[in-house]
């Protein structure tokens, strides 16, 4: 007998999670900055798909960030990697899952001006294929946003975006269609 843990479970679940972060925050010549990272860690504690013939991958996935402001003018990126943390230890093809986003916004008076950039990878694995994505492909994702936005006073704001979405699932056999939407709106507060 012994304290060993038994993989028959079919889960995609982790077990035994740590979790750490950390951030700090300062000031220096006009600007404020904070920079933040953190890192969760944890035990594959099931299989999936193929019962106690496969071992999950451990959770091993880290973020950091960062954001500066100038006066009126703010400026931000993050980026996180799970790396395999999904897939199985006996796939032929590796998962993987990482991705960035960028954004600036400029503040003037009760008009503000923004733009973003979010990107996105992903490798499914080889127990994670699927009849719309093959485990050994990388499907990317990313989005670009430009906005602006009015203050109108007494709570009422108002907005207008345009966003430009670009997917491909990695298979150059495959037409996607890449969307690019117009929001608007209002919003009030109380």
């Amino acid at each position: 007998a012994g304290n060993g843990r038994t993989q028959a479970t079919v889960s995609d679940s982790h077990g035994e999670v740590a979790e750490v972060g950390v951030s700090y925050a300062g000031e220096m010549d006009g600007m404020s900055y904070t920079i933040a990272v953190a890192s969760i860690n944890g035990n594959g504690q099931g299989s999936l798909g193929t019962g106690a013939t496969s071992t999950n991958n451990d959770l091993s996935s880290v973020a950091g960030s960062v954001r500066i402001d100038m006066g009126n003018i703010s400026m931000g990126v993050h980026a996180f990697d799970n790396g395999d943390s999904f897939g199985q230890a006996e796939d032929a093809d590796k998962a993987s899952h990482s991705g960035y986003t960028v954004m600036v916004n400029y503040n003037m008076g009760n008009i503000s001006v923004g733009a973003g950039y979010a990107a996105e990878e992903k490798a499914l694995g080889t127990r994670g294929a699927s009849t719309t994505q093959a485990g050994n492909l990388v499907a990317t994702d990313s989005a670009t946003m430009i906005g602006l936005g009015y203050d109108m006073g007494g709570g009422v704001n108002s907005y207008i975006q345009l966003s430009n979405n670009n997917h491909d699932d990695g298979d150059h056999a495959t037409t996607e269609v890449d969307p690019q939407v117009l929001f608007a709106g209002i919003s009030l507060g109380f």
